[in-house]
């Protein structure tokens, strides 16, 4: 750890593998003498409106310190450091997702989940910066995934395979919905909606493509753009209908 400018302390040269959740300042909710007036959770709900509004860049304990209107070392007694923070504040994001209902057939359980973790992704379009850069192990999400366990363990799956499939299924679900905000932002950017600029895209790629690669032209430029979600769908039915084959690759 380091200081930084702002008088609270910064990452440096941490392990990959550590995590705030796993260490015993995550499980408190603030270190011991603290000031009154201040708390974690409200802290962590102002982090998340600046990310809403302003992205991962702009986020900053100097700035965040400003917007509550404190002193920025304050907040050094409810989150230790930044990427501290950023932690807090992914897992608090999965609080709006449902844990799979027990008392859905496994299949739909896994849907429902899936469309909550895609939605939550789009209502807060910084996550996917953070994904694969920190670990996302609050207990918001690991509740969630011990949910998805729990429906594969009501399939036929052998339970040996369990652990695995239910690691496919978040990598598909978080990649998916993480390219799908990436690219939404590059079209917003530029002021534009997806089905506007869809039929121009595939001309381009018919255009530099249809000599040198055909089967391209042939089969990706028919896709219909659809709409929303319809893709997703079309990927998440097609991985669950995977999981319940018995026949094992």
């Amino acid at each position: 750890m380091r200081e930084g400018s702002d008088g609270v302390t910064e990452d440096a040269g941490v392990s990959p593998l550590d995590s705030v959740w796993l260490s015993a300042a995550g499980a408190a909710e603030s270190r011991p003498g603290r000031p009154s007036g201040l708390n974690r959770g409200q802290i962590v709900r102002t982090a998340i409106g600046m990310l809403d509004r302003d992205g991962l860049g702009a986020l900053s304990i100097r700035r965040l310190a400003a917007e509550l209107s404190v002193a920025p070392m304050s907040l050094y007694w409810h989150v230790p450091t930044k990427d501290a923070l950023l932690e807090f504040a992914l897992d608090e994001v999965f609080t709006e997702v449902d844990p799979a209902a027990e008392d859905l057939p496994w299949q739909d359980a896994v849907r429902a989940v899936a469309r909550g973790i895609r939605t939550a992704i789009h209502a807060h379009p910084w996550v996917p910066g953070l994904l694969g850069s920190l670990m996302n192990s609050g207990p918001v999400s690991m509740r969630l995934t011990d949910s998805l366990i729990g429906a594969l363990e009501r399939s036929e799956m052998p339970r040996a395979e369990i652990g695995l499939a239910v690691g496919t299924i978040n990598n598909f679900v978080y990649a998916y919905a993480g390219n799908e905000v990436k690219w939404m932002q590059r079209i917003s950017a530029q002021g534009v909606r997806p089905e506007e600029i869809h039929g121009e895209m595939m001309r381009r790629f018919t255009d530099r493509y249809a000599g040198e690669l055909p089967r391209i032209v042939h089969y990706v430029t028919r896709v219909e753009l659809g709409q929303p979600g319809e893709h997703f769908e079309y990927g998440l039915g097609k991985l669950l209908a995977g999981l319940a084959s018995p026949v094992r690759p």
